[in-house]
């Protein structure tokens, strides 16, 4: 992570407007790129960094009376030993792994829908970790052989997508 921070008067002026810069071109806020003005205490945050984020970082506060600028550069070691070309099989794309990674779309059974709801035989579990730790979350639905079963996960009541950060799966 990379942590830029200063202050700016005059404090509370409703016409300050703050701007991020590296090596030119504005800085726009991100999944990982976070900033903050409040009470002129002015913050630029990145989650992580990576090469492309070396340069030099400028903050311009403009107001009606004028502007200022402050300046800070940002170094990047590079980790020894980490292979930077891919590691996908020949021909294959991030695209087509995405793909392959969501699993089957449809799953042929020969057996006849089921004609009762589904029930939770192993309902799902509490679970308590540290940040930054993987969280596990199982359960079991019966009928398993009907093939209009629909499974759905939501988080905060919104469906969950499978990505990087989630992925899930089922077992029929």
């Amino acid at each position: 992570p990379a942590h830029f921070d200063c202050r700016v008067e005059p404090v509370g002026d409703p016409t300050m407007k703050i701007e991020w810069f590296l090596n030119g071109a504005q800085i726009g806020a991100g999944s990982r790129v976070h900033m903050m003005d409040d009470f002129g205490f002015v913050v630029l945050d990145l989650e992580w960094t990576f090469a492309r984020d070396c340069g030099e970082y400028v903050c311009r506060a403009t107001n009606k009376w004028g502007q200022a600028t402050t300046k800070a550069s940002l170094k990047i070691r590079s980790k020894h030993g980490v292979d930077m070309n891919t590691q996908l099989p020949q021909g294959m794309t991030a695209e087509k792994l995405k793909e392959l990674e969501q699993g089957p779309l449809t799953e042929r059974h020969d057996t006849e829908p089921s004609d009762e709801p589904p029930k939770f035989t192993v309902p799902l579990k509490n679970v308590t970790i540290e940040e930054g730790e993987r969280a596990f979350f199982e359960a079991n639905v019966e009928p398993k052989t009907d093939p209009n079963l629909k499974i759905e996960w939501y988080y905060n009541g919104k469906p969950l997508q499978s990505g990087h950060r989630f992925r899930t799966t089922y077992e029929m």
